[in-house]
Order: C-alpha cells, then structure tokens, then sequence
C-alpha cells in the first residue's frame, strides 16, 4: 500500500520534462529581463547626464600643385590649425602654415609661419586675448619676423550662420634680413625693433548646409608711421562633402610697404585643395 502511493507520488518522466522545460522558460525570461535592464538602465543615464562637447578641434589642409611640359612647376601649401575651447573661460587657437615652390628642380618658393592666440571668455561680446605669429622666408630676405602682444577682440555680429568680429592690439614686431649679394652696394638694414598696432577683421558665413565663405584681413602698421605696414587678405570657400573631408579655394594677398632691397611689395596666390578635420 505504501509502496504503491510511492510509486503514485513519483512523477513519470514526462512531468519531469515539462518541470525541465518551464524552469529553463523561467530563467530565459529571467536572464532576458535582466538583459533589457542593463540595457535600458545606461540609456536612461545617458539622458539624465548631458553628453559632454568635444572641445578640440583640428583641421589639416592640404593644397598640391603640379605641370609638366614646357615648364616643370611643383607648389605644395599646407596649413595646420589646433583649436581647444572652453567656452565660459578661453579659447586656444594654435596653426602652422608652410609653401614650398619647385620649378625644373630649383626651389623657387619658401614660406613658413606659425601662430597662437589665447582669447579670454570667448564667448562674450568683448574678449582680450593675447597674440604672437613668426614667420620665415628666404626668398623675401626675411630670415625671422616676429610679432607678439595682446590686445580686444569686439564681436558685433552673431547668428546661427555665422559671424563676425573686428580685432585691435599693441605688437612689439622684431625683424631680421638677409642681404640681397647683387645689391651689396645699396643701403641696408639688417635688423629692426618696432611697435606695431594689429587691426584684424574675421567673419564667417555659411552660405548654404554645405558651403561656408571665410574671410580675415590683417593690417599692421609701425605706431607712429602709418605707411609703413603689413597687410595681409585670405578669403577661403569650403564645400563640405562629409562630416570630416571639405574642398577649398582660397585666395591670399600680401604686401609689405617697405621691403628689403630686391623684394616686391606684393604676393598673391590662389590655391585650390582639401581639407581635413581631424
């Protein structure tokens, strides 16, 4: 009798497997719930906390060159730019730009210059900053010219396309030149010290979702002989084709009202390349 309702409370094998298979259902559902909570759980937290801005920036722009037939001509333009920016506190801006010019094997063009600038509670109306720029080449028998200061920058227009800005400061400019052999006789000046004043004007504008028009101007006079100055345009279009590659034109002007013996007043170049932001 006792045997028997043994026997009768022993589960046949096919409730042992039905008891296998609601369990196994169970921990599936369990482990899914558990998975969808972790999953929803860092999203949940990405919506409570802001995602936070990238705040460096840097652009590599590459413009190349080349003919060949009558006259063999290679010019290579780079331009480097670094941007860090806390926008309630500074903006640091730090750039490298180098040319190199071959025709038939002979360089027939140098130039390299590298500039920083450290502006104060960019985002403001009014920002101070400070300022320095050194430039070289051999081909305008300028063997180093230097300019540091500090001075304001007054945004005066804003809006979501765009802006522009009017810059002022006081330079201490340090020049040194390089005689010209076949003008040994003429009078020269190998080095000079002066007090600059620096006027810039800067604005971008986005024309269209895929192309922008940059434009900045440079005006550098000696303090107290105004027609004695540096003048420098760059006015750049960028057509984006992705969130990271853009095609440029760009079209600089140059002059120096009071060259060394042997040099122009004046250079221009219009370049065409990509640019890369990094």
């Amino acid at each position: 009798m006792n045997e028997t309702a043994t026997r009768r409370r022993r589960p046949s094998v096919w409730h042992r497997r039905a008891r296998l298979r609601a369990v196994a259902r169970a921990s599936l559902a369990a482990a899914g719930l558990l998975a969808a909570m972790a999953a929803v759980r860092p999203a949940l937290a990405l919506q409570d906390e802001p995602e936070e801005e990238d705040r460096y920036r840097t652009v590599l722009d590459l413009a190349f060159t080349t003919t060949s037939g009558n006259q063999d001509i290679t010019l290579l333009t780079t331009d480097l730019a670094f941007t860090h920016l806390d926008p309630a506190a500074y903006r640091l801006e730090a750039g490298a730009r180098a040319r190199l010019g071959r025709t038939d094997g002979e360089t027939v063009a140098e130039n390299y210059r590298g500039q920083v600038d450290f502006a104060f509670t960019p985002e403001s109306r009014w920002s101070p900053f400070l300022f320095a720029e050194v430039e070289h080449d051999p081909f305008r028998r300028l063997e180093v010219r230097s300019n540091s200061g500090s001075g304001a920058r007054y945004r005066f227009w804003e809006s979501e396309r765009g802006s522009a800005s009017i810059s002022g400061a006081l330079l201490y400019s340090y020049e040194n030149f390089t005689r010209d052999p076949e003008l040994a006789d003429s009078p020269f000046v190998p080095s000079r010290q002066t007090a600059r004043l620096s006027w810039r004007l800067k604005s971008e504008r986005e024309i269209t979702e895929t192309f922008t028009l940059e434009h900045v101007t440079f005006y550098q006079p000696v303090w107290d002989t105004l027609d004695d100055y540096l003048f420098d345009t760059q006015t750049t279009g960028r057509v984006r084709v992705s969130d990271a590659i853009a095609l440029t034109m760009s079209y600089t002007y140059g002059r120096d009202s009071t060259p060394p013996p042997g040099v122009g007043r004046d250079d221009r170049l219009f370049t065409a390349g990509i640019s890369i932001e990094l």
